[in-house]
Formats: structure tokens, sequence, C-alpha cells
């Protein structure tokens, strides 16, 4: 399952608008799934770590994102689970 960090993640490495159909692509998912990215990226948007233009959805270079790009790239390279939630 495409969590809302790894589409951040996702959109933050490319840095260029990318419309919901793409990033299906990059995950495999099919078109079944476009509601699923497509509500994660109005989250993320209402969030203020998305921003949405006329040519798709970006993560804007802000301190904000940059400090999450980074945690979740710390995690990455040291095989933390970045979406598990501890309670």
């Amino acid at each position: 399952m495409v969590t809302k960090y790894d589409v951040f993640e996702y959109l933050y490495k490319r840095n260029v608008p990318l419309r919901p159909k793409e990033i299906l692509t990059e995950f495999q998912k099919g078109s079944a799934s476009y509601r699923d990215i497509y509500n994660i990226l109005l989250d993320l948007k209402k969030l203020k770590i998305v921003a949405k233009g006329t040519h798709g959805f970006q993560a804007p270079r802000t301190k904000k994102n940059s400090l999450l790009y980074q945690m979740i790239v710390f995690c990455l390279k040291n095989d933390i689970n970045y979406n598990e939630r501890s309670e």
C-alpha cells in the first residue's frame, strides 16, 4: 500500500509537477488505485506539504519539506520503517 510519505518522497525527489496517473505508474498501481492516490495528494495539499498547479501536484522546496524529506531518506538508508506508528 502506498502511503502519503511515499508519495511525498517521490514528488520531492522528482521536483516537477506530476499528475496522479504518473504517480500510479511509478508505484505500479492500476487505475483502480487512482482515487486512493488522488485522496493522498489532496491530504498532502491540506497539510500544505504539496501544492496543486495547472500541470499537476508538486512538493515545494520549503524548510519544512526539506526536513521531512531528509528524515525519510535517513529512514530509508537505515532500514527504518517511516510509516510505522508507535502508540
